[in-house]
């Protein structure tokens, strides 16, 4: 939080009325002390005779617009410091890029979230002080040059490892959401849930996992099965699917979600395909799991239709689907074979085209009754 005991002098500029009071309800505390311009002569007046801690300024205004005015407060050597943040309705990237090019430090769009700007604006703040205080600091320290030298270094120091933890952080947001849905919920904070009509779903399981886990150690099984799943993540990556969730030795991902595409089918069976072969070259790989479970062989199931993929509840987010079209994906694992490739009917029928498939027959499955089946073999020859 910025400095209690100080007072801070914002400007709100915007021609819009109703938007000048959502924003000054949003921004009564008694710390904030507020000045408002209805365009940007008018803002610039108001700066020859107050000094401004920040400026929220709006983008789209007659006569002279927000990139203008900023232009003239970044040119002026007197008001040059003062963070800008840009108020826009607007959504095109190149719009937000041409603020940042004219000297603003961030952008809150319409319409307002309170949250959303209440942390933009005391997170500038707090810059704006560590700004200052930095500034008077080397003032202070300008006859001790070796003690300025340590202090800087430190503070570089401190900058890298912030933006090294901020980079961290960005990557396990990624890591744990698509792309797609963690902005959204940077955004918004909240992900509504998204109907899918045509996706596709794999699940994968250890054969015999239980017993192997018996015979070995936690640390060797674990290191085991991280091997393994580490290499599934760089196939999700090389084919542009979803890795959803490892519950235990089963691991699942979908193709389609949350972007929808045509390619879907054909981007999850070539992973599948790449699995199977990484796991017969396994063979030949030493591990630490004992003798008589010396390598782990593994079911794979694929399923296509429609599903519903989003996040629900408010803490530990995760990204999920559900549907028909999940479970039966489910089945096509539990009902397959070891070592195989067992994809369903709506599978089958686009990828039959491009992939070499064995019709299983009908093959019962838990709660489905009996259902076509098939093994996918490998990629057709031309």
């Amino acid at each position: 939080m910025a400095d209690m005991n100080t007072t801070y002098n914002i400007m709100i500029v915007d021609d819009v009325p109703s938007n000048i009071k959502i924003l000054a309800n949003i921004l009564h505390r008694e710390d904030y002390k507020l000045f408002f311009a209805t365009n940007g002569h008018n803002a610039l007046d108001k700066m020859k005779n107050t000094s401004f801690d920040l400026i929220l300024l709006d983008i789209m205004m007659p006569k002279m617009n927000g990139f203008e005015v900023c232009k003239q407060i970044k040119n002026n050597s007197e008001t040059t410091d003062i963070p800008v943040i840009f108020i826009t309705a607007l959504s095109d990237t190149r719009d937000k890029v041409k603020g940042f090019a004219t000297g603003g430090i961030d952008y809150i769009t319409k319409p307002f979230q309170s949250e959303e700007v209440l942390a933009r604006v005391d997170t500038h703040l707090q810059l704006r002080n560590a700004h200052k205080n930095l500034q008077a600091n080397n003032v202070c320290l300008q006859n001790e040059i070796e003690e300025r030298k340590r202090i800087e270094k430190h503070l570089e120091r401190s900058l890298i490892e912030l933006s090294e933890e901020k980079q961290k952080a960005d990557n396990l947001l990624l890591n744990i959401l698509p792309v797609k849905i963690a902005a959204e919920l940077k955004n918004t904070s909240k992900s509504e849930p998204v109907h899918f009509d045509s996706a596709s779903v794999m699940f994968t399981d250890f054969v015999d996992f239980t017993r192997i886990a018996e015979q070995n150690s936690p640390r060797a099984l674990i290191d085991e099965l991280d091997y393994y799943f580490s290499f599934f993540d760089t196939v999700m990556e090389k084919y542009n699917l979803e890795k959803l969730k490892t519950i235990g030795d089963s691991y699942m991902c979908a193709g389609g979600i949350p972007t929808p595409n045509d390619t879907h089918a054909h981007d999850i069976v070539m992973a599948a395909l790449e699995i199977q072969e990484f796991f017969s070259r396994q063979r030949r790989r030493p591990t630490r799991l004992k003798p008589q479970s010396h390598h782990f062989d593994m079911r794979i199931g694929i399923n296509s239709g429609s599903l519903i993929g989003g996040v629900i509840g408010k803490k530990k987010f995760v990204y999920d689907v559900w549907g028909d079209t999940v479970n039966i994906a489910s089945r096509m694992e539990s009902s397959g074979v070891p070592g195989r490739i067992n994809i369903s009917q709506s599978t089958y029928q686009l990828v039959k085209n491009h992939f070499e498939c064995e019709y299983r027959g009908k093959i019962g499955a838990k709660n489905k009754g009996r259902i076509a089946m098939y093994f996918l073999n490998a990629v057709k020859k031309n």
